[in-house]
């Protein structure tokens, strides 16, 4: 009988495969390099998503960006469910690599070079296509991430564990203590010193807002119908004293855009069928969920003065503007059409009001529209009070008239040193 073959021999027909069994060992290492380059790709893509992209994924009426934004409103359960795939890739990887030691001994340093040079450059990528790659993904992996729900539970609930024993053992005091512990300490002597400990809590609870808290309900907004003549929208925007209005079509629900008030300034002679719905700006949105620490950076780099606030569902619930933003670190702030009714308001065809910080530029706009009757005047970069401060030399009283040119300028408020309302009458040019 023929003894069995010893260790080395046995070692060496192991490590000599056939050459069809190497063919499929390289076709599964393959496989397995191609799913770790998809998982890195879509992993990348969707953890590179903002906010805003977010917002445009719940706006779209597609199943992959419901999947996708499904997967970013849970990202423990996503990046959990990723963290089990990779390592199943490459746990996979290395049983193929001791299977066939010695077949595989060429392809450990082509694996190493390519996994070191290549993840750079797929994770640039993927953050460049990261709303396509995205897409695509999504719905794969949101059906695998439900799929792993049960096996992923442990490790969520150990990462939640985790980060609440690092956060007990920290010695920094939080900010929810510091807000406390303003909130327990006396008044101070004087206002002023009232006033900035109420700046700085309102500091320190602002990482803790978030946009549902601080938004004004639509119902409660003042927004303007598409619908309205340009007739109406004068009367209406005389009315509701804001430099921005939101424009819905159909109900307050469906937002399609922002009118600013200044840009009808240079068309208020226009009739009442005026398409001023060109004029609308589109709309920036943002989620109810959304902490306004990181909306306020986001307006302020985009500089935007207000958000439609839409709820998980794309619905329209409400509005936020950086002037509420800033209120909740350092209290109430004068709005700008606080101190003045208007900065612009009609009494008749030849009588106007405005409010003395209104540029000259405005005024000649609106007042000089490009004519052969009344030509256009030479623009003035300066405010209605500086410019009647260098007419009259000094500071005018209560009643004073100054004419220059066509117009006719009578100061009907003054506050503290500055003239706050002047009527200004226009004089039809004599012919010659």
């Amino acid at each position: 009988m023929d003894e069995p073959p010893g260790n080395i021999e046995l070692l060496n027909i192991l490590t000599r495969p056939e050459p069809v069994s190497m063919f499929l060992y390289s076709a599964g290492l393959l496989v397995l390099l191609v799913l770790a380059i998809l998982i890195t790709l879509s992993k990348t893509a969707l953890l590179s998503l903002t906010a805003d992209d977010m917002i445009t994924l719940r706006l779209q009426p597609s199943r992959r960006a419901y999947a996708a934004f499904i997967l970013l409103e849970r990202p423990e359960l996503f990046i959990t469910t990723v963290t089990w795939a990779n390592t199943a890739v490459w746990l996979t990887f290395i049983v193929f690599l001791g299977n066939y030691l010695t077949a595989a001994l060429w392809i450990i340093p082509v694996v190493a070079l390519v996994a070191l040079t290549c993840e750079t450059l797929l994770k640039a990528y993927a953050t460049k296509h990261n709303m396509r790659l995205a897409l695509r993904a999504a719905p794969t992996w949101l059906a695998l991430a439900r799929l792993c729900k049960p096996a992923t539970w442990p490790l969520r609930r150990f990462r939640s564990w985790m980060e609440r024993v690092l956060k007990q053992e920290s010695n920094e005091p939080t900010a929810e203590e510091l807000a406390e512990a303003l909130g327990l300490s006396r008044k101070g002597e004087n206002a002023e010193e009232d006033s900035e400990k109420e700046i700085l809590r309102g500091a320190l609870t602002f990482t803790r807002l978030s946009v549902r808290q601080v938004m004004i309900p639509i119902k409660n907004a003042a927004a303007i119908n598409s619908r309205l003549t340009f007739t109406q929208l004068q009367e209406y925007v005389a009315q509701a004293h804001h430099a921005r209005l939101p424009v819905y079509a159909e109900s307050p629900e469906k937002i399609v855009g922002i009118l600013y008030v200044k840009d009808l300034l240079p068309f208020l002679h226009e009739k009442a069928d005026f398409g001023w719905q060109n004029l609308v700006r589109p709309a920036s949105f943002v989620l109810e969920s959304r902490k306004i620490d990181q909306l306020l950076i986001a307006l302020l780099k985009k500089s935007i003065k207000m958000a439609i606030v839409v709820n998980n569902t794309g619905r329209t619930v409400g509005l936020v503007t950086l002037h509420d933003l800033s209120e909740e670190i350092v209290g109430d702030i004068n709005n700008e059409f606080d101190h003045a009714v208007a900065l612009f308001r009609r009494v008749d065809d030849h009588t106007c009001l405005f409010a003395g910080d209104v540029s000259m530029n405005d005024l000649y706009t609106l007042l000089l529209p490009e004519t052969e009757a009344m030509p256009p005047v030479e623009p003035v970069d300066k405010s209605l009070h500086e410019q009647m401060l260098e007419w009259h030399g000094k500071m005018p009283v209560l009643g004073d008239v100054i004419r220059h040119e066509q117009f006719t300028f009578t100061v009907e408020s003054l506050e503290h040193k500055q003239i706050k309302q002047v009527r200004v009458h226009i004089h039809e040019r004599q012919k010659h």
